[in-house]
């Protein structure tokens, strides 16, 4: 549920200027949702693709430690694009902040 809303809701989070940035971090994080989903929805419901699936087969809820790994992937994934996205936020507002205390 949380990777669901962080997936949903984090373009509004990032600063329009900033994405192209990001993109590695988001395409890297969005390959590993859309696999699972693909694969879930053209083959039984309890099936779900890693991004290692070419080499180990697909990740099953019947095989807990690909599952796991599949989870440990997604989180990975995200909290380096929340990271990436929080760093230069940062960056930014201190940006500002230093061209608004230079006009003064």
């Amino acid at each position: 549920m949380q990777v669901a809303h962080f997936y949903n809701s984090i373009n509004s989070q990032m600063i329009p200027s900033q994405q192209a940035l990001m993109l590695n971090s988001a395409l890297a994080f969005e390959r590993l949702i859309k696999a699972s989903s693909s694969s879930s929805s053209s083959t039984s419901s309890t099936k779900i693709t890693s991004s290692q699936a070419d080499e180990q087969g697909p990740v099953t809820w019947d095989k807990m430690s690909r599952v796991e790994t599949y989870i440990s992937q997604l989180q990975t994934a995200s909290r380096n694009l929340m990271s990436e996205n929080r760093r230069l936020r940062k960056l930014h507002f201190t940006v500002i902040e230093k061209v608004r205390l230079s006009i003064n």
